[in-house]
């Protein structure tokens, strides 16, 4: 249906289109089967440039999209009948479009079509989810969307993508007259300079009137997301607390106000501010109540990483239970279909980490087993793909570790070992990508712990060297980011732990060094997290134990000093956890040793007897784990 879709295709896009379409291409290489994704068209064109390439990428695959196109509002009733046909069905995928409306009595019969469309289509879910053999794309005016919603709320909750490109590089964007309505459908290279536009506009039209409410809040919201791309946290902030509080001045509640506190928790979380999202994921989740809808189960799982970082496991539990209730009631409503089974697998690997992260270890073990039989569940119903394959890796990985934690090495060892050959496979099968090195990077991690562990100090040692290795290509294709540089900094540490029991000490303190040079650097440029001030001070506990095993007292004081400085500074900061106090008590126990060596017997007890108050508090705390009771023994040795 689309002209020069060859030339269409290689004309660039803006930075928010691009990652749009980056997280579109994403969805059509690990998905398999059906799913939903909705385009909110504010540009036609990024829209034909967006089904031109996916066309392009499908070629290149010898598969095949197919293109349904409604060229008047009588004809989309046309396209939901054909969407029953046979060579719809065994289509790779679908995409549905239609012309966009150009005057006003135009745009109300359009709009007539679409909700009557919305509702047709809403009944026929389940047909259409056994019908269609790949992907349906529909691409919908943006300013359609609340009409969606209400019309196909059913429809809505099982979406697998929302996308809301905004137009291509071009002269014609730039020079349309500046609007609230253009302001609606458009979002300029800038968001900042768009935000700007936005509250200009919306103070010549009036706000107050419910049309241009929404439309402000929709313009609103989408310059959050686009400053969230650019990394502008605070600006995003201040964006999204400005649109909530359009919406809380409206006489009644807003349809939009859910939004806004999902994008105000996000801008915050990302600025840094755990605590402050928590507080309106609560509240978003208070208007939600009772409600199923798919797109809580990742809000919920954002707030329970809010409420861990805050050191609230007790609220985190709570969130990830309700995911786990969502995820399961939505199995019995829809049927076993691959996106129900996985949204469940994934619901009980937050469970299961936030049962683990509160010493639940058997809690966790029977989440994480869950878990993996539905992974494995779905490989055989519906065969392999990269996302299928990728979820089972990440299940025996979460298996392993909480095994690993129980002193099973063995079922452990077994788990990680599974799991490395998938991400070989994956690698193999599908070719390289980030995140699938990556994860052959830290599968490799966890079988050479495994091996360290049962005294294979070789095996371990090729183990990490492989990873290390996929971290230096990592970084040198893709570029500096704070995940690739710490991933860089642990394989380091890695390599350093192997060399020291291996009685290389030397060799282990060059690798720590530069391993806690790269987590000041990390902390220097990205600021203070929880990860990166533990990061740092379990860098700093490492060199500090190389320095005392080469004799260096002076410097193990300095390096144990500042890292026991760093685990008051996360508990003040974060709050209590078990990682936090065990963190503490480990950092109490490296003082109290360089201490004792240094014949200083007074300062030694005095961090001893604060390290064993800790090990009995958590052992109170959090029950019997073998961690727990290999720390209270160490502790009472220290001490006696």
């Amino acid at each position: 249906m689309f002209d020069d879709t060859d030339r269409l295709a290689e004309e660039s896009l803006g930075a928010q289109a691009e990652a749009e379409w980056q997280r579109l291409r994403r969805q059509v290489e690990l998905s398999s089967g059906f799913w939903l994704g909705f385009l909110f068209s504010q540009s036609p064109r990024a829209a034909r440039i967006f089904a031109a390439r996916l066309a392009a990428v499908y070629r290149s695959h010898v598969r095949r999209l197919l293109i349904l196109q409604a060229e008047s509002p009588s004809e989309l009733s046309n396209v939901l009948q054909r969407l029953g046909a046979a060579d719809v069905g065994s289509a790779d995928a679908t995409w549905v479009r239609a012309d966009q409306p150009a005057g006003t009595a135009e745009r109300v019969a359009w709009t007539q079509a679409w909700e009557t469309f919305f509702l047709r289509l809403n009944e026929h879910r389940d047909r259409l989810r056994r019908e269609l053999a790949g992907g349906l794309i529909l691409e919908v005016p943006a300013e359609l969307k609340p009409v969606l919603r209400n019309a196909a709320p059913d429809l809505w909750s099982i979406r697998a993508l929302v996308l809301e490109p905004s137009g291509p590089r071009s002269g014609a964007a730039a020079t349309q007259p500046r609007r609230l309505d253009v302001a609606r459908t458009e979002l300029v290279e800038s968001p900042v300079d768009d935000t700007n536009r936005v509250r200009a506009d919306a103070r010549k039209t009036g706000a107050a009137e419910p049309d241009a409410l929404t439309s402000t809040v929709q313009a609103c919201l989408r310059n959050v997301e686009g400053l969230l791309l650019v990394e502008q946290h605070a600006k995003a902030v201040e964006v999204a607390r400005e649109a909530l509080a359009m919406l809380e001045s409206h006489e009644s509640r807003h349809p939009l106000l859910s939004d806004a506190l999902a994008a105000l928790a996000e801008a915050e979380r990302a600025d840094g501010d755990p605590a402050a999202a928590l507080d309106h994921y609560r509240r978003l989740f208070s208007l939600t109540a009772g409600s199923d809808d798919r797109s809580l189960l990742e809000h919920l799982e954002k707030a329970a990483e809010s409420a861990t970082t805050v050191g609230r496991p007790d609220i985190a539990q709570t969130f990830a239970l309700r995911q786990q209730q969502i995820a399961r009631h939505r199995l019995q409503q829809y049927g076993d279909s691959p996106q129900a089974l996985r949204d469940l697998s994934v619901t009980l690997d937050r469970v299961g980490d936030v049962r683990r992260e509160a010493g639940d270890l058997s809690g966790a073990q029977e989440a994480y087993t869950e878990s993996l039989e539905i992974s494995r569940r779905l490989l055989q119903l519906y065969g392999d793909s990269p996302l299928a394959l990728r979820d089972l890796s990440v299940s025996l990985d979460n298996v392993g570790d909480v095994r690993r934690e129980a002193g099973d090495v063995s079922g452990a060892q077994g788990a990680y070992t599974e799991s490395l050959e998938i991400s070989r496979r994956l690698l193999q099968q599908y070719g390289d990508s980030p995140q699938a090195l990556r994860d052959l990077s830290v599968s490799l991690i966890r079988v050479g712990d495994v091996r360290r562990e049962a005294g294979d100090l070789s095996g371990a040692q090729g183990a990490y060297a492989e990873s290390l290795e996929i971290r230096h290509r990592l970084l040198q294709q893709y570029g500096d980011s704070p995940q690739a540089l710490r991933d860089l900094s642990v394989s380091l540490a890695k390599v350093g732990d192997v060399r020291r029991e291996a009685g290389d000490v030397s060799g282990a303190q060059g690798a720590y060094t530069e391993s806690l040079e790269i987590s000041r650097r990390l902390l220097q440029h990205y600021g203070d997290s929880p990860q990166a001030l533990r990061d740092l001070s379990v860098s700093l506990d490492k060199v500090g134990d190389v320095r005392r095993e080469a004799g260096d007292l002076s410097g193990a004081q300095g390096a144990y000093t500042e890292g026991l400085e760093i685990s008051r500074r996360l508990l003040q900061l974060y709050g209590e956890s078990p990682q936090a106090l065990r963190d503490l008590s480990v950092s109490l126990d490296n003082v109290g040793n360089v201490r004792r060596e240094a014949s200083d017997v007074s300062g030694a007890q005095g961090a001893y007897t604060k390290s064993l108050e800790i090990s009995r508090r958590l052992l109170q705390q959090y029950g019997d784990s073998p961690q727990t009771l290999r720390d209270l023994s160490v502790s009472l040795d220290n001490v006696s």
